[in-house]
């Protein structure tokens, strides 16, 4: 049997000045907030960092006359994405918010609670990155690159969502398939493993896998699964486990099986 292509892992360790916000639905009254760091939201933050990095515009771009996020141009290189459960709440600020009214043609302004979600603790996001996809996008330093960046993440989600990076690791996701059952501190797709046993939540979110970043209006949605502590589960037969280093386990793409210089 060919081994299988490997996948790398960049773990970094952030702590948010006061919390972050991500819209459920960007353009109501309302403005749910999501207490949940999605993953295109962890794109956002690591390629707003890569963007930099490279010198290049971090405007949107045109990709077959759809325009979407600069992002955009660095999902292929992350295979899968998972975050700590955040501790902490959501609660709502009276804001003022300014509209247009196309009727009488003037500007209104009216007052709204927005939800914030509140964080008071650190948060632990994990990256799988495709070598080979990497090294083409971002050349024989790829994997210097990705540190850099990673302690180069100064927001989370909207542009007053500040947060620190306070440790950053790096090095070769190790899969394991039958010797664990358990998951007890990131969230996973269920494409890869279905929870069986345990106390978690369930998320619907933007397939960011088939979906371009910043573009959602006809977007597939796919489910993920936060544990809320021990969660017994089974792998599907898209799933793997992964270790990272010493920061626990993930749960995966299951990778083909190639031969690869790495």
């Amino acid at each position: 049997m060919e081994p299988r292509i490997p996948l790398y892992f960049l773990y970094v360790k952030i702590r948010p000045h006061w919390g972050f916000v991500s819209r459920l639905i960007p353009f109501s009254k309302s403005r749910p907030a999501m207490d949940f760091i999605p993953p295109t939201t962890m794109i956002g933050a690591l390629s707003h960092a890569l963007t930099g990095i490279l010198g290049l515009c971090s405007e949107n771009i045109f990709i077959d006359g759809v325009e979407v996020s600069r992002a955009e141009i660095f999902r292929s290189m992350f295979k899968s994405l998972h975050a700590t459960r955040l501790k902490g709440g959501l609660y709502s600020d009276l804001q003022k918010v300014y509209f247009f009214d196309r009727r009488r043609r003037i500007a209104k302004s009216d007052a709204v609670a927005l939800e914030k979600m509140y964080v008071y603790d650190e948060v632990d996001l994990v990256y799988l990155i495709d070598p080979i996809i990497a090294e083409e996008f971002l050349g024989d330093e790829w994997q210097k690159t990705m540190r850099i960046a990673a302690w180069g993440i100064t927001r989370i989600g909207q542009k007053e969502c500040i947060v620190s990076a306070e440790y950053v690791d790096f090095g070769v996701a190790e899969p394991y398939e039958n010797e664990i059952k358990t998951i007890d501190n990131y969230y996973f797709m269920t494409r890869y493993a279905l929870p069986i046993r345990g106390h978690y939540q369930l998320r619907e979110i933007i397939d960011w896998t088939s979906t371009p970043i910043g573009e959602y209006r006809k977007a597939k949605r796919t489910m993920l699964c936060i544990p809320e502590g021990e969660v017994e589960v089974e792998l599907t037969k898209e799933g793997m486990f992964y270790k990272i280093s010493t920061h626990g386990y993930v749960i995966g793409p299951r990778m083909p099986e190639k031969i690869s210089k790495y």
